[in-house]
């Protein structure tokens, strides 16, 4: 199989994430991941969520990741960084519980005042353009968000058969969604429950619960400290 250039970046950096021994090259990866997908939103739609806990999202990713990453349904772990989106930095990796939590319990409160499938199509919206912004795992958090999609469109609007999504247009959307752009992911929503779509609307998102003084200030630093002594650093020349 010949990858394409972004195949090519995209299998490295999977590969840098940690793979199983007998996942060898990008074809049985995504073969195997693709059966597995399939298990994961069989098993969710089966036990809907309105709000996902952490638990979930782990245990939605284990399903989806097993015997592919040896590290399947694990956040990162302190020191791992993830980026995204063309260079985003994910929420510090000690951190991925704790807002994972808090997204759970203020899209619970959210859906539980809605008062309108647009108030609730717009409170899941917000519920993945927040998880995006965290991107709990090396690999794997746009097909985990996926299947917790569609179980939540289930769990609230009890549809079972759901219109497939492009993975490229899904993530387009997730994009947009954690910048504030809420309407495209939440009219996907409300086109699959058949719901009128909602205006163009921008929204502030509340901020993942960085900690910039600490781990990404420290791995900031470390690489200052490293050109530094490489003699690349600016200043030095």
């Amino acid at each position: 199989m010949i990858l394409q250039p972004n195949q090519d970046r995209q299998w490295q950096r999977i590969v840098d994430a940690g793979l199983c021994p007998e996942i060898k090259d990008f074809a049985t990866y995504e073969a195997k991941t693709l059966i597995q997908l399939q298990r994961a939103f069989d098993a969710s739609m089966a036990d809907p969520q309105l709000a996902p806990t952490p638990a979930r999202v782990a245990a939605i990713h284990k399903i989806i990741f097993d015997g592919v990453h040896p590290w399947a349904g694990t956040f990162r772990q302190l020191g791992q960084t993830v980026r995204f989106d063309q260079g985003v930095l994910g929420t510090d990796a000690h951190r991925v519980t704790p807002d994972l939590q808090r997204i759970q319990e203020e899209t619970a409160l959210a859906l539980a005042q809605a008062r309108s499938p647009q108030e609730q199509a717009v409170a899941i919206a917000c519920y993945h353009a927040r998880y995006r912004r965290v991107h709990p795992f090396l690999d794997g958090n746009t097909r985990t968000s996926a299947v917790l999609l569609q179980s939540q469109i289930k769990a609230i609007f009890q549809i079972d058969q759901l219109v497939p999504q492009r993975p490229d247009d899904y993530k387009q959307k997730l994009a947009q969604a954690y910048r504030g752009e809420i309407a495209p992911l939440t009219n996907h929503i409300l086109t699959v429950v058949g719901q009128p779509h909602i205006a163009p609307t921008h929204i502030k998102l509340p901020a993942p619960m960085f900690d910039q003084d600490l781990e990404t200030e420290i791995v900031k630093h470390r690489e200052e400290i490293l050109a530094r002594q490489r003699g690349q650093d600016p200043r030095l020349k």
